[in-house]
């Protein structure tokens, strides 16, 4: 038993390997990129709303998702018709993108475009902090939301929990300081 528990935490730290020991934000982020991509994820968004007061303009966020998008998204005011902004204030289960997620004409419409940006199909990890804030790890993927996504989110989920928290955590100390709306390089 023991050696199978040594195993299973030398997966975290080799997966996480210095996240929490990153010697700067842009280091971190880095960081839980890659943790994605090891899991399978190609894109990722981390936006938090650093204390429970602020507007949405003053979210801490960093993401590699293609700049195209990001303007797209911002411009049209794409967030009011997010499911995944919603669910994170209400909720802390996963929120699976899949075209089925995505109920009315307008998220349809928003994961219709989504799609065209390489944004296909992903999950959003609700963030709940101790210090009241709210945010989200999203990390996405260029396939269709099909069985073998879906087995392989099965497989990850755990992991990409972790990896939600260990980034808050991480980060958290940043968010104060640093302009919101920073890409990942």
């Amino acid at each position: 038993m023991d050696d199978m528990h040594d195993g299973m935490l030398s997966g975290f730290s080799g997966l996480f390997n210095g996240l929490t020991e990153a010697p700067s934000e842009a280091d971190t982020v880095l960081r839980m990129q890659s943790g994605a991509q090891d899991l399978g994820f190609d894109k990722i968004m981390f936006a938090v709303i650093p204390q429970p007061k602020l507007n949405a303009a003053e979210v801490y966020m960093r993401s590699n998702y293609p700049a195209k998008w990001r303007e797209h998204y911002d411009r049209q005011n794409l967030r009011a018709a997010d499911p995944t902004v919603a669910f994170c204030f209400k909720a802390t289960s996963p929120f699976i993108w899949a075209p089925e997620s995505f109920k009315t004409p307008e998220q349809r419409a928003l994961h219709e475009e989504a799609c065209a940006h390489g944004l296909k199909s992903g999950v959003t990890l609700p963030i709940h902090g101790a210090g009241g804030e709210i945010g989200m790890l999203t990390c996405v993927r260029d396939q269709a939301a099909g069985p073998e996504f879906m087995r392989d989110l099965a497989r990850q989920l755990g992991s990409l929990t972790l990896l939600r928290d260990i980034a808050f955590d991480s980060l958290r100390k940043y968010m104060d300081v640093a302009p919101p709306g920073q890409d990942v390089p």
